[in-house]
């Protein structure tokens, strides 16, 4: 079984702020989609509590139901400030695409690889972004490294905030969401 290692950190993604003109950017570095949408997606995680703990080494499951058809995308965000995109990823058998109503796992029994946390320690943070639309996350992101396949999306929570907002603006406001879960690595 392939296992892919994990490292997250603290940044956040909400959809329940009050309505402005765009996706905006607050003083925190949390990106903020500032419209109402009925599009609704939950994230959570294999085990229960506000914020779990994790040992370095073991794995981990996500787990994400939408209410309408959705593109799922999960991302990393270590304590160093490094972005790291989950989903979609060439291991997955399942593509990210979630039918409105249906509980999917990431990875799922069909996979043959695990996620498997690693350090940083501390305080992590898995966010979900669902979007009506694929995202073409290729505009801002390279993930080929010579013959290999890297999950590397940014350096910083800055540079992720910059590279989704240049992804997002070619999706209706109205047609995503995001929702974050967080735990512990020790």
């Amino acid at each position: 079984m392939k296992k892919m290692l994990l490292m997250f950190s603290l940044l956040t993604l909400s959809s329940t702020l009050p309505a402005q003109a765009a996706p905006s950017v607050t003083s925190q570095g949390v990106i903020v989609n500032p419209y109402y949408t009925d599009l609704q997606a939950h994230l959570w995680l294999d085990r229960a509590g506000n914020t779990p703990d994790y040992a370095s080494g073991e794995e981990i499951q996500f787990f994400t139901q939408v209410n309408e058809d959705a593109y799922v995308y999960l991302f990393n965000l270590d304590a160093y400030g490094r972005v790291d995109l989950i989903l979609p990823n060439r291991f997955s058998a399942g593509a990210h695409f979630v039918q409105a109503g249906d509980q999917v796992a990431f990875p799922d029994q069909n996979d043959g690889f695990a996620f498997e946390v690693a350090p940083p320690r501390g305080l992590n943070q898995i966010i979900l972004l669902a979007s009506k639309t694929p995202l073409d996350l290729d505009r801002v992101a390279d993930f080929r490294f010579g013959n290999t396949y890297r999950t590397s999306f940014a350096d910083s929570p800055d540079e992720f905030v910059d590279k989704m907002s240049v992804v997002l603006s070619d999706v209706w406001d109205e047609d995503w969401v995001t929702d974050t879960v967080y735990y512990n690595i020790y």
